[in-house]
């Protein structure tokens, strides 16, 4: 993770250009890449929609916006280590663990989510008794959230992996 922030950093340097028009040059490709997610996600849905299954519409829903965040913001990070880096003598290797806890939280993110769209889901058809869909809900995002909580503090180095 660290590697790829770094070689994006030091290609967008490459150019000479000074970090305001780095940053706007990423905030223009963030742009462009949320305009062609819109697209994609538009003929998702409408081809989610002409299928009778529901899962593929409770999925497409789930990713929407969290990955709509994910375009915005890593490159947000990126432009803070040019603006950091070019003011600052401190070192940005933190913003890697910054990217890497916001692709966990993304993660984590669309789990809700689709746990969400798939509770409503079932307690709309009426067919489950409504008390053991929501304790299986509230158990399934607790294991979720509980997974992303280890995960972001092995990523920070507060838990060493199994070996």
């Amino acid at each position: 993770m660290n590697s790829s922030m770094d070689l994006l950093q030091n290609y967008i340097q490459s150019f000479g250009y000074d970090w305001l028009s780095n940053v706007l040059l990423i905030t223009a490709g963030s742009f462009f890449l949320w305009i062609i997610w819109k697209v994609i996600y538009g003929r998702l849905e409408a081809l989610a929609n002409r299928t009778q299954l529901a899962w593929d519409d409770l999925v497409i829903k789930a990713v929407n916006a969290p990955i709509s965040m994910l375009i915005w913001v890593w490159p947000a990070t990126v432009s803070i280590g040019l603006v950091l880096a070019t003011h600052s003598k401190d070192d940005v290797v933190w913003l890697g663990k910054i990217d890497l806890i916001l692709v966990i939280s993304t993660f984590i993110w669309i789990f809700l989510r689709l746990i969400s769209n798939v509770e409503t889901h079932v307690l709309e058809q009426k067919k489950r008794d409504e008390t053991t869909v929501q304790a299986i809900a509230k158990v399934a995002r607790l294991f979720f959230v509980t997974i992303g909580i280890l995960t972001i503090m092995q990523a920070l180095g507060l838990v060493s992996p199994v070996s």
